[in-house]
C-alpha cells in the first residue's frame, strides 16, 4: 500500500489533490509497481526496492510522465461535483506549464545533488551549512538568495539520502530514456508497455541495473531524451 499524507482527511473536506500532489502520487505509484512486480521471485533480497540506490529512482520518475497523457488523465480526472470529465484543453495548459523551465529544475537538482556530497564529504568540525550554500548558490543559480536562507533545514533528502541525492538526476536520464521508447498515442496498449513490465520492473534486483536498462533500451542509457523532454516546451 500508499501511506500518504495528501490533501483532505478532514471532515467535508472531499481531498481535492494539487497538482504536484498527483504527480507524487504517480511517482509513489511507480516505486509499488516496482515494489509488487519485482517482488515475485525466490528471493525476498532480490525485490525491487533492493535494486542500486542510484537505479531506484528511474521507474518512479517514469511513472510521473504517464501523467502527461489525456486518455490515462480522462479515464480517472472527474470533477467530484458534477462527473465532468477534465477538459483536454485544461490538460494542454498543464502539459504547457509543466514543459515551462525544465532546464532550470534540472540546474536546482544539480545544486541539491552538489550540496548533499559536500555536506558528507568533509570533517563535521569544519562544515559550514552557509558557505556551502552561499557558494552553491552562486554557481548553479541566476537568482540572488534572500539573505538568511536556511534551505537545508527543510532538505529532508539530506538525511534520507545522505551525500547520494544525485541519484535523482541519473535516474531522470534513465526514466526519460525509458519512457521515450512508448508509442506516445498509445501508452498503455503498445507492446512497450510489456515489455518494459518484463525488462525493468519484474527483474527486480536479481540482475545488475545496468544490465536492466540494457536489456530494454539496447543499449546504455543516453542524454538525448533529457535534452529533448528539456527542450519541450520550444
Amino acid at each position: 500500500m500508499l501511506v500518504c499524507n495528501f490533501s483532505g482527511g478532514k471532515a467535508g473536506d472531499p481531498g481535492l489533490m494539487e497538482y504536484n500532489e498527483v504527480v507524487t502520487f504517480f511517482h509513489e505509484f511507480g516505486h509499488l509497481m516496482h515494489h509488487i512486480l519485482g517482488g515475485q521471485g525466490e528471493w525476498s533480497g532480490e525485490g525491487g526496492f533492493n535494486v542500486e540506490g542510484d537505479f531506484i529512482e528511474s521507474p518512479s520518475q517514469m511513472l510521473e510522465e504517464m501523467f502527461h497523457d489525456t486518455a490515462i488523465l480522462q479515464s480517472f480526472g472527474k470533477h467530484y461535483q458534477t462527473g465532468e470529465t477534465i477538459p483536454a484543453s485544461l490538460i494542454a495548459k498543464m502539459n504547457a506549464a509543466s514543459a515551462y523551465g525544465r532546464g532550470r529544475w534540472l540546474q536546482g537538482q544539480l545544486w541539491a545533488s552538489t550540496y548533499s556530497l559536500q555536506v558528507h564529504n568533509q570533517a563535521p568540525a569544519s562544515l559550514d551549512f552557509d558557505a556551502l550554500l552561499k557558494a552553491d548558490d552562486a554557481r548553479f543559480s541566476p537568482f540572488t538568495p534572500v539573505e538568511g536562507d536556511r534551505f537545508y533545514a527543510s532538505f529532508t533528502h539530506l538525511v534520507g539520502y545522505t551525500s547520494n541525492y544525485y541519484t535523482y538526476v541519473l535516474d531522470k536520464v534513465i526514466a526519460i530514456d525509458f519512457f521515450a521508447q512508448f508509442d506516445k498515442h498509445n501508452l498503455l496498449d503498445g507492446p512497450t508497455a510489456m515489455r518494459y513490465r518484463r525488462a525493468v520492473l519484474e527483474p527486480g534486483a536479481a540482475k545488475p541495473a545496468a544490465d536492466v536498462v540494457k536489456d530494454f533500451l539496447g543499449r546504455p542509457q543516453s542524454m538525448e531524451a533529457l535534452k529533448n523532454w528539456m527542450n519541450e516546451e520550444f
